[in-house]
């Protein structure tokens, strides 16, 4: 998420800013608990389903180019936002792979790996200084990260086994976390319309190339419209609900410090917990949470645990 410096007003509401950095992660919560009611009943044509994003990149460039007032980026800036969003897909169709192979909440927690992957490409590359507490939060969340993604098995003897779903979204976010710091070269909050829409078609233009490159993707794609073209209109709710996430996370970095709305914005991880287990309970065949107490009080001291990590590292 970038975090745009833009000037607040003298005397701001807290509730605002609070409601705000609060409901942004709760819709972003809801849309990963969407995307995993696709994959799941589209678990034969997983490796479409970012195709679909691809064609919503496409329709939502427009809609954000003619909301900035038709407003072209001069080069370079323009290739770099258009690759943040190449970035972006090519992270989504890991993303959809690694959502067929681990429960939501984890999904969520393994999310939060981007801040600390941030970090250390902003280290080298944007020539920033890393403090103790920046990273003692790395270290927190990483250790949080691989808790969650860890499989444990009892047979002869005991070993440690972590989730396939571990590596497909380390690739995700280390694409997505590349695509923030070449955002924060290309775009100022002035720019931020036309970036949105450049992102936006970057999105459609890196759907294209791995749909021409893999035809997988184009079978699979063809697959879900040809079974179920209903897809299409909820993956669109989805996207839009996304959107909708993203901008009112970004009026809340405007009323409110960027830090504590970065780590209120870490929260989505008990939203997440809190949703699937209601939808274990009512979908049992689509989510399948661990609602055995014990083990769900663990995972929210654990979840406790990489709030704190976001928040060193954000100080």
């Amino acid at each position: 998420m970038h975090e745009l410096q833009i000037p607040r007003p003298h005397t701001p509401n807290v509730m605002s800013w609070f409601a705000l950095a609060l409901l942004a992660p709760l819709l972003f919560s809801m849309t990963i608990l969407v995307d995993k009611f696709i994959v799941e009943i589209q678990s034969r044509y997983i490796w479409g389903l970012a195709l679909f994003t691809t064609t919503m990149g496409f329709v939502f460039g427009f809609i954000f180019w003619v909301l900035s007032g038709r407003a072209w980026l001069p080069a370079p800036d323009n290739w770099l936002v258009l690759v943040t969003g190449m970035f972006t897909i090519w992270g989504g169709i890991f993303y959809f792979k690694a959502l067929s192979l681990e429960t939501s909440s984890a999904i969520t927690v393994l999310l939060n790996l981007q801040p600390p992957i941030i970090l250390a490409l902003s280290w080298p590359l944007l020539d920033e200084t890393l403090t103790g507490n920046q990273i003692l939060g790395f270290i927190l969340t990483l250790a949080v990260a691989l808790v969650f993604s860890a499989h444990r098995r009892l047979d002869e003897r005991f070993s440690l086994q972590f989730s396939p779903a571990l590596g497909w979204l380390l690739a995700a976010n280390l694409l997505w976390s590349m695509g923030v710091v070449l955002f924060k070269f290309a775009v100022t909050p002035e720019t931020f319309l036309a970036s949105a829409a450049y992102e936006s078609w970057g999105i459609f233009l890196g759907g294209a190339i791995a749909g021409l490159l893999f035809p997988r993707m184009r079978r699979d794609f063809r697959q879900v419209l040809r079974n179920r073209p209903s897809t299409l209109v909820v993956i669109g709710i989805n996207e839009s609900l996304f959107v909708a996430a993203k901008f009112i996370q970004l009026l809340a970095f405007t009323l409110g410090p960027v830090a504590l709305v970065s780590v209120l914005g870490s929260t989505s991880v008990f939203f997440t917990m809190i949703l699937a287990a209601m939808l274990t309970l009512w979908f049992p065949s689509i989510y399948k949470e661990d609602l055995v107490v014990r083990r769900l009080l663990a995972r929210a001291g654990w979840a406790t645990i990489l709030v704190l990590g976001v928040w060193l590292i954000q100080h």
